[in-house]
Order: structure tokens, then C-alpha cells, then sequence
């Protein structure tokens, strides 16, 4: 059974995501400036002041900002206390993208004025940019405080409150709107996604549906079907589609949503029909074609699929329909047909990764593993096709082939060229301690928690290297506990932690972890080994020799085989 249930899966998310995926007047002509002009800097010169402002706002009307910012300065030195000057003069910066400057001014600006609420206001959105949010909940504050009944600034601290996750905050402000005002649209959508992001999904849908029936509009009624997708509720985000069809049978974003829920409803021939229904009205109909194509994959109709994708390649290039057909013709075992049609895609094609992995997967199927490394090795050779995984690959068909110097070298070479790419390190490090090579094994790894401080994997590695030599028991414990956090279900990270618990003596708490590693890994021989090393521990003799001859089937290898029989002899043979 070949598995591409995986490969179809994505492909057709990412071609339904393609699918649903205010301009100036004339303006008049620059004002002109008389080089002989000269402002008197000295005094207050107000007639030279309004000629720079004028000159200032004509640029910045005309979207010459860098103009605008000079004639303001300008004009802020004929009158340096006109206040309507150096209000501009931060915008105009901030247009330039010079926001440290205008956030210098802006605050130089409000010290003194604590009636200016705008100022207030857009120093809070330059600290949000710059991530100094708590800041910039003080200035919301302050402008609250100034003005408290300004929704806008309500709501902007509602919404940054959120962002922080903390809900009860933005809750409150949200809710102290909607007591003065209960139909205040804004408030209540804000509502509805902080409790959808808080996972209140409940209230979140109550705030949905007020929302839609206090303002109907296409933009709300996707966001509402998106939110009933996510939380697989299929019914009532086809019954969303259903009203904007209802509005607009035309609506081709709408359409497309019916097919998606259609599919994860598991009814292909309704979700065809509807692709039929709008394939006429659609500006990208060959997309469209190209999801029927995918669906008919799916319903196991290849040859209505083949009929469909020979067509559209017959008009169109389309990387994704020759993805498609290679499929079909792997499915039915068609090889050189596949290869034909995956060689066709570009390596400037989002396709061309996953057309590459299947070409390498048909060759090794075909026993000609040799080919495969020469596919990887050409895709690696150029820098239009390189790309960091392929070195990943070709090491694990050089290392099932006997070859785990080479695969080494290869990964080596990857690791050179892409020295930030986490899973590259990762593979290299592990082959690594593979071939005996510990100590650059654990550097490998200590690199990668400085690229990422919540690596699961390295930080395991790490831990269980410790406890296994039996030193940094606590350091090693902490870096364990860290990587469950991150990957709770791992089979591989209890067992590390099992076996810390046994360096600590805690024999108990380990038994409890490792029988919990061995319900969700049950064939790992060395998990299987660990609770019989527990139980010897505890002097369950018995259930310790069942653990190690249960391993003992489980393993493969030789040398740790050895191992085992060399518990279980010790056991026997006091």
C-alpha cells in the first residue's frame, strides 16, 4: 500500500487556500519657493511660518515626504511655539519611517500637555511597532484618563490587552463599551475573537452571531465560517456558505467553502457539483479544474482524474497538474510514466519538492537507490534546485546503504551551507552519536538550543546524555521536564524522564513514566529494556526478566541484544 493520502491532503489544502485567498485626485502642481527668502529665526515670523506650512502640506498631499518633513522644519523655526507645526512634523516622520525620531519628539511633545490625547494615542501605536507594549498600555491609560468616553482608545487597548493574552482585562474594557452603547459593533467582534483565542468557543460564537445580526457582511460571515472549520463544526460553516449563496450565488469565495466543508463532510460528489456550478464563473476556471482533478483522485476515479489534468496541460503549463498525474501513475505502479511527469516541474515551482521526494521514493521502491542518489545529488549541485532537506535525504539513503561516512560528509556539507537550518543540525548530530562520535554530538545540540531555546528534541538528547553518564542529574531534569512541556505525547522524552527518576532513585515515578512511554511507543526494544532495568531495580525479578525478553524480540541489533541477554543471564545466574 503506497502512502500519498499525506502528499493529496496538503496539495489540496494549498489549492483551495489559492483559490479563497484609495487613490489621489489630481494634484496640484508644487508650490514654488523664492531662494530669497530668508526667515527672520529670531523672532516670531508668522507670515514665513504659513508660507513653509503651506509649501509642507502641498508636498504631503502630493505624497513628497521628505519635502513636506524639510518645510515643516523650516516653518517650525519661523514660529517655534505653533503647536499645529510640530504636530506634523512626527507624522511626517513617521511616513519616512524614522520611528525613533518621531517617537523621541512625540514624547518631548506630550511632556507638559496633558490634554493632547492624539499625540498620546499614535506614541502608543510607534510602541506597539516597537514592541514596548506595556508602555504603551500607560499612554492608552493617560489618553483615557484625558478623554473616558473615547471608544477608539478603549478599544485600541481592549484589542492590545488581548494580544498580551490577558483576557479579563480586555474583557472588562470590551464589556464597559457595550454598557453604554450594547450595539457597538466593533466591541462585540473584538469580543468574539478574544474568546475565540482564549478558547472560550461558546461565547465566542454567542459575540459571532450578535455581531452578523447587528451588521451582515461577506468579510464577517468568513471569518465566522473559518471559525466554525477550525473548531470542526462543519454543519454551521456550511449553513454560513448557504447565506451568502443565498445573497449571491455568484460568490465564487463562498462557493469554494461549501467544497471545503463538503470534503471534510467526506461528500466528494456534492463538492464536484459545486466545483461544475462556478467553474464557468470563476477568472482562474483551471484552478478550479485542478480541484476537481484532486477530489477525483480522492474518490479513487483516476481515470476520469487523468482524463481532466491531460486536458488542462494540453492548454496550460501547470506544474500542479503534472504533480497530479505523477501521483496517479505511482498509484498504479506506472513508473517511468510518473518520472516522466515529475521531471517536468520546475524547480521555481511551489511543487518541486514534494515532486522531488516522490521521484526518489519510486526509484528506491525500484531498487535503484543509486539513481536516487544521483537525482539528489543534481537537485543539490545547482542553487536553483538546492534546497536544505535534499541533503537530508540523500544522507539517509546513503546511511541505509552502508555508506555512513559519506552520509556524514553530506550532511557536513549541508550543515556548512545552511548553519542555521535546525533539522539539518539535528540530523547531522545524530549521525553523529551514531558512528560513536558523542562529544560532537552534544555540541551539535547545545548549537541548536542556542538557535532555539525550545527544541524538544536537542534539549531530550541532552538530558537523557546526562542522566544515561549519570551526572548533572538536576540540570538534566530540568532540560527533560522543559522538552515534555513542548512535546507531551513523546513516547522517546518520557522515557528520558523515567530514566532520570531511576538515576535519583526514584523508582516509582520512574516506573509510572516508563510504562506511560511504552503504552504510546510499544516496539521500541529500549524503552521495553528501561522497565526492566526498573523493575530489577525494585527486585520484581520476575517482571524485569519479561521486560528484557520482550526487548529481546523487539531488537535488531547485535550489540545491544548482547546486552540484554547479559541482563537476563545475570538475573538467571546469580
Amino acid at each position: 500500500m503506497k502512502h500519498t493520502g499525506t502528499l493529496l491532503s496538503s496539495s489540496l489544502a494549498i489549492l483551495l487556500a489559492l483559490l479563497i485567498t484609495g487613490c489621489a485626485g489630481e494634484t496640484p502642481p508644487p508650490a514654488t519657493i523664492d531662494s530669497a527668502v530668508t526667515p527672520q529665526t529670531e523672532s516670531l515670523d508668522s507670515s514665513c511660518s504659513y508660507f513653509y506650512f503651506l509649501w509642507g502640506s502641498n508636498a504631503e498631499y502630493d505624497e513628497r515626504y521628505g519635502e513636506a518633513l524639510e518645510a515643516y522644519e523650516k516653518a517650525a523655526i519661523c514660529d517655534p511655539e505653533a503647536e499645529y507645526i510640530a504636530e506634523k512634523i512626527p507624522v511626517l516622520l513617521i511616513q519616512l519611517g524614522r520611528l525613533e525620531e518621531a517617537a523621541a519628539l512625540l514624547e518631548s511633545y506630550i511632556e507638559g500637555r496633558p490634554e493632547k490625547t492624539l499625540q498620546r494615542f499614535i506614541l502608543a501605536r510607534l510602541k506597539i511597532q516597537q514592541g514596548q507594549e506595556d508602555e504603551a498600555i500607560e499612554l492608552y491609560r493617560q489618553a483615557l484618563n484625558i478623554e473616558p468616553d473615547n471608544n477608539t482608545i478603549r478599544l485600541r487597548l481592549g484589542l492590545l490587552y488581548s494580544k498580551k493574552g490577558e483576557f479579563e482585562a480586555a474583557e472588562r474594557i470590551f464589556k464597559t463599551i457595550l454598557e453604554h452603547n450594547e450595539e457597538s459593533y466593533f466591541a462585540l467582534l473584538y469580543l468574539a475573537r478574544m474568546y475565540a483565542q482564549s478558547g472560550e468557543l461558546t461565547k465566542a460564537e454567542q459575540y459571532y452571531q450578535q455581531t452578523l445580526k447587528l451588521n451582515w457582511s461577506r468579510e464577517l460571515s468568513y471569518e465566522i465560517a473559518d471559525f466554525y472549520t477550525l473548531r470542526k463544526d462543519f454543519d454551521k460553516a456550511q449553513k454560513i456558505y448557504q447565506l451568502v449563496l443565498e445573497r449571491d450565488k455568484n460568490d465564487e469565495r463562498a462557493a469554494l467553502g461549501m467544497v471545503q466543508t463538503y470534503l471534510f463532510l467526506e461528500k466528494g460528489e456534492s463538492a464536484l457539483q459545486e466545483l461544475d456550478r462556478i467553474r464557468s464563473l470563476s477568472n482562474t476556471p483551471e484552478r478550479i479544474d485542478l480541484v476537481r482533478s484532486q477530489i477525483l483522485i480522492n474518490l479513487g476515479e483516476n481515470e476520469r482524474a487523468k482524463t481532466l489534468l491531460t486536458a488542462l496541460l494540453e492548454k496550460n503549463t501547470l506544474a500542479h497538474a503534472n504533480y497530479l498525474l505523477g501521483i496517479i501513475y505511482y498509484e498504479e505502479s506506472h513508473y517511468e510514466d510518473a518520472d516522466e511527469q515529475l521531471r517536468r516541474i520546475p524547480p521555481s515551482a511551489p511543487e518541486y519538492r514534494d515532486a522531488l521526494m516522490l521521484r526518489v521514493r519510486i526509484l528506491e521502491e525500484s531498487g535503484e537507490s543509486e539513481r536516487a542518489v544521483e537525482v539528489l545529488e543534481k537537485a543539490l549541485a545547482s542553487d536553483e534546485s538546492r534546497q536544505p532537506e535534499f541533503f537530508s535525504w540523500l544522507a539517509a539513503i546513503l546511511r541505509e546503504n552502508g555508506k555512513p561516512e559519506k552520509a556524514s560528509e553530506v550532511l557536513e556539507k549541508g550543515v556548512g551551507m545552511y548553519n542555521e537550518n535546525e533539522d539539518l543540525l539535528y540530523e547531522y548530530a545524530i549521525l553523529q552519536e551514531r558512528v560513536g562520535n558523542h562529544i560532537l554530538a552534544m555540541e551539535l545540540m547545545e548549537e541548536i538550543l542556542s538557535l532555539n531555546l525550545n527544541h524538544a528534541d536537542a534539549l531530550n538528547f541532552i538530558g537523557y546524555s546526562w542522566a544515561d553518564r549519570n551526572v548533572k542529574l538536576e540540570k538534566a531534569y530540568e532540560y527533560i521536564s522543559k522538552a515534555l512541556e513542548l512535546k507531551p505525547n513523546s513516547g522517546y522524552i518520557l522515557d528520558s524522564l523515567g530514566w532520570i527518576y531511576y538515576r535519583l532513585g526514584e523508582l516509582e515515578k520512574a516506573l509510572a513514566a516508563l510504562e506511560k512511554a511504552a503504552t504510546i511507543e510499544p516496539e521500541d526494544p529500549y524503552i521495553i529494556e528501561h522497565l526492566g532495568d526498573i523493575h530489577r531495580a525494585m527486585d520484581n525479578d520476575e517482571q524485569a526478566l519479561y521486560y528484557y525478553r520482550k526487548s529481546l524480540d523487539l531488537d535488531n541489533g547485535d550489540e545491544h541484544r548482547q546486552t540484554i541477554r547479559e541482563k537476563i543471564d545475570a538475573i538467571q545466574q546469580p
